[in-house]
């Protein structure tokens, strides 16, 4: 696993945080959570800000090929189990665009990662890991997912 502190600044936190929150209508629920898919795989978005975060992610892994990027937004209570993404990718990292919760850890194995805004966490996907109830006030954080290329 590697941490990654800074990987955003706080203000291309915030800035994505107020990207999700201007596209609120164009998000989709997934299991008590909702997510603004940035990029899927199909093309680049005409943001140039947008694009200069595509291509961050993509320098992160990049013999992998970037498969999805999301911003999720966590309401207080909702939890994830443990899981693994290993049936659809190969590595998977989470980035906290905020820090001013209560709950929502993320564990990844007996790992627990302290929040900070902006830190990417890159784990392989066969790793067991979940998101503890968020306890107060939401959680913003970016998902991305790679595949490697002949996974495509």
């Amino acid at each position: 696993m590697t941490e990654i502190e800074n990987f955003l600044s706080k203000e291309e936190c915030g800035h994505l945080i107020e990207i999700y929150k201007n596209n609120s209508n164009k998000t989709e629920p997934y299991e008590g959570r909702n997510k603004l898919v940035l990029h899927d795989g199909k093309g680049l978005t005409n943001n140039s800000f947008l694009n200069m975060i595509i291509k961050k992610y993509q320098q992160v892994r990049p013999v992998d090929y970037l498969a999805n990027l999301e911003i999720v937004y966590w309401p207080k209570g909702i939890f994830m189990d443990w899981h693994d993404d290993l049936i659809y990718y190969n590595h998977t990292t989470i980035t906290n665009l905020n820090d001013d919760y209560e709950g929502g850890r993320t564990l990844v194995e007996d790992y627990e990662v302290k929040p900070s805004v902006g830190k990417l966490v890159l784990f392989g996907s066969e790793k067991m890991h979940k998101v503890t109830r968020l306890e107060k006030n939401v959680r913003y954080v970016i998902g991305a997912w790679y595949k490697n290329i002949d996974r495509r």
